[in-house]
């Protein structure tokens, strides 16, 4: 049984499980290092993900009316990001 996070995004909170958050913060932060020299660019970036993050999360609880968000969720979520 994995560890869970607790993590706020705006005002939603949500639990991601230990590999599901390991996946989604190196993301994240490869993100935060290819704009890191636009701050502008990064703070809009950065507010797009977090939207997007807290939409998918919201929609996959209601959907499957479970409280963890898994890898899947989390894998499915960085697919969209690549289309």
């Amino acid at each position: 049984m994995n560890k869970t996070i607790n993590i706020n995004l705006a005002i939603y909170s949500f639990i991601l499980d230990e590999v599901a958050y390991s996946k989604l913060q190196a993301n994240l932060e490869a993100i935060n290092v290819l704009f890191a020299k636009q701050m502008v660019a990064r703070r809009i970036i950065s507010g797009i993900l977090k939207l997007e993050c807290r939409y998918c999360f919201r929609h996959e609880k209601m959907e499957n009316e479970r409280q963890v968000i898994t890898e899947k969720e989390v894998t499915r979520l960085l697919a969209s990001w690549a289309t």
